[in-house]
């Protein structure tokens, strides 16, 4: 009898074990499947920019061709994107496609521009096949690009930043196309030379250029920049370095725009109205996760202002420094502070955190908050804590510039 116990209880461990061994075989069978999938994914194809290092003069366009290396694989799609790491010093122009024969790789360019969106910062190029794939030769020319150098400080370096690509090949759909070498990394870097050239003294003895006679009229002379050039951190987007305030914020903000006005006073801070009023759209950047846009300062008067930015739901803040028409003007403003929901002036206090009491959480929409976004100050789609502690902490701040 106690055999058979003993019989009976070495039979249930075994049959207990193996089924405690199948789980794992199932596992190890999933992960090997998946290795040789991802084996079979291909090598990695790398972007890359021609030339990839260049010294430039401020204010001079220059090009340089896009290429892929693909391995000498086969691919179905690509779809690229590049940054302007710093728009204040480069800035995209058109880009011309690559021509590669009817019927391959159709090219779709995603935004303004021909491909660049309103910023001149970002730059986004799509190309597929629309049956099946196609081979293509180891090193493809995707097209040039053109940009500018606008840098106005010295040692000023332009930097081209591949932010995400995405490949396809033969039966690969895209979460698991060909893997990307570099994504992230800097493709091309062009330091802008901002010395201008002096005019050379004539020496003693020597006559001038003569004038010119009556009724002949000169070549026109460049007229100045009159351009505002923004650079700015809004609160609760993004996550920067820079004022402890403006630090942790929502990094996908569900919107990437923002509208901006800019207000001049005078050097005593009397309002100095502008018609039509100066306005443009911010576009933020991922990259460094400041917002980026520029006004054209046409209309304004020569003289010299306080510049000083009002952006929806945020207390206007004053740039530092002073606008000088006829010339231009770069504003970079780290603090811009938000919780400015209710009245739009200028002001937060208690009708706007009210306002966000009614719009938080499942209250929304009701009849103090018809719109829960307005709320919304991080943009990331919910009305929450997060929202109400930074109307909380900048009742203290209560009022802008």
């Amino acid at each position: 009898m106690n055999h058979n116990l003993f019989r009976s209880i070495l039979g249930l461990l075994l049959f207990s074990a193996l089924v405690l061994t199948i789980p794992f075989i199932v596992i190890q069978v999933k992960n090997r499947q998946e290795t040789r999938t991802r084996a079979g994914i291909g090598d990695a194809v790398r972007f890359y920019l021609v030339p990839n290092q260049q010294t430039v003069g401020r204010d001079t366009t220059f090009d340089v061709d896009l290429w892929l290396d693909t391995k000498n694989q086969a691919l179905s799609g690509i779809d690229v994107t590049l940054v302007v790491q710093d728009p204040l010093i480069l800035e995209f122009r058109p880009f011309q496609g690559e021509s590669h024969g009817p019927g391959i790789l159709d090219t779709q360019l995603i935004g303004t521009l021909g491909g660049i969106d309103a910023t001149k910062a970002i730059f986004r190029y799509v190309a597929v096949q629309r049956e099946g794939s196609v081979s293509v030769a180891n090193q493809v020319k995707l097209g040039t690009l053109t940009l500018k150098a606008i840098a106005t400080q010295p040692n000023s370096v332009g930097r081209v930043v591949l932010q995400r690509a995405q490949v396809t090949g033969a039966g690969q759909t895209q979460s698991n196309g060909i893997p990307i070498q570099g994504e992230g990394s800097t493709l091309g870097q062009y330091p802008v030379s901002t010395t201008l050239t002096p005019t050379p003294t004539l020496p003693p003895g020597t006559t001038p250029s003569p004038t010119l006679p009556p009724g002949v009229t000169p070549a026109p002379t460049s007229v100045p920049d009159r351009t505002l050039s923004l650079k700015l951190a809004l609160q609760g987007i993004g996550e920067r370095s820079g004022p402890a305030k403006t630090r942790g914020g929502n990094k996908n903000p569900n919107s990437p725009y923002r509208q901006v006005e800019a207000l001049l006073s005078d050097q005593n801070n009397n309002p100095v109205p502008i018609s039509p009023p100066l306005r443009t759209t911010l576009t933020f950047n991922n990259s460094d996760e400041f917002f980026y846009g520029a006004i054209n300062l046409a209309t304004v008067p020569q003289g010299s202002y306080i510049v000083k930015l009002k952006v929806d739901k945020y207390l206007v803040r004053r740039a530092p420094g002073i606008l000088s028409i006829p010339t231009g003007f770069v504003a970079q403003v780290p603090d811009i502070l938000v919780g400015d929901i209710a009245l739009n002036d200028n002001t937060i206090d208690v009708a706007d955190y009210n306002l966000f009491l009614a719009c938080f959480g499942s209250r929304s929409p009701n009849s103090t908050c018809p719109d829960s976004r307005v709320a919304d100050v991080n943009d990331d789609g919910f009305v929450d804590i997060v929202d109400g502690n930074y109307i909380v902490g900048n009742l203290s701040v209560r009022q802008g510039d």
